[in-house]
Formats: C-alpha cells, structure tokens, sequence
C-alpha cells in the first residue's frame, strides 16, 4: 500500500512538472508573439510613413509644377496686356509725354 502511495506521488510530482513545463512554455510563447507583433507594428509603421512620406512628396511635387505652370501662363498672359497696352499708347505718347511734363496746354482742364 505504501507502495501505492509512493508511486501516486511521483504521479502527481510528475504531474505537477508537465503542468509547469506547459505554463513556462505558454508564458514563452506569449512573450515571443507580443515581441513579433511589436516588431511587425514597428515594421508596418515604418513602411506605413515611408508610404506616406512618398505621396506627400509626389502631392508636392504636383503642386509646385501645377503652381509654376500657372505662373507661366500668368506671366504670359501679363506680357500679352503689357504689349497690348503699349500698343495702345503708342500713338499716344507724345500726349502722354506733354502731360507729364506740364507742357501740354489742354483746354479741357481751364473749366
């Protein structure tokens, strides 16, 4: 009988050891997989603001030609007024000039 109870013990000791062995490798294992999640959330944020940091920089890029683009046409289009507008004066100049200067004796101003 105490044989019996000798060897229930071991049983149970052995028993008791598994249980430790399995709590000590689930513990293991959870520690691993929350380090490979924190390094996979590390990695997936890294390529994440790389992703973002390339469109920003495209969406920038876009901007600035599509800025000088209209500044281009804006400066084109102030030439055209400029040429227009000197061509209108053109024959006007001498006026222009005699207003300028005082010289002009406009009659129009006497009322």
């Amino acid at each position: 009988m105490n044989d019996l109870l000798q060897r229930m013990l071991a049983v149970d000791k052995e028993a008791d050891a598994l249980v430790q062995q399995a709590e000590d490798e689930a513990t293991r294992l959870a520690d691993d997989t929350r380090q490979q999640i924190s390094r996979e959330r590390r990695e997936a944020q890294l390529a994440l603001q790389k992703e973002c940091d390339a469109f920003l920089q495209s969406q920038l890029q876009k901007a600035q030609q599509d800025a000088e683009e209209i500044l281009q046409k804006e400066d084109h289009d102030l030439e055209a007024r400029k040429a227009e507008f000197a061509q209108k004066i053109a024959g006007k100049a001498s006026q222009i000039l005699e207003i300028i200067l005082g010289t002009r004796s406009d009659t129009s101003s006497a009322g």
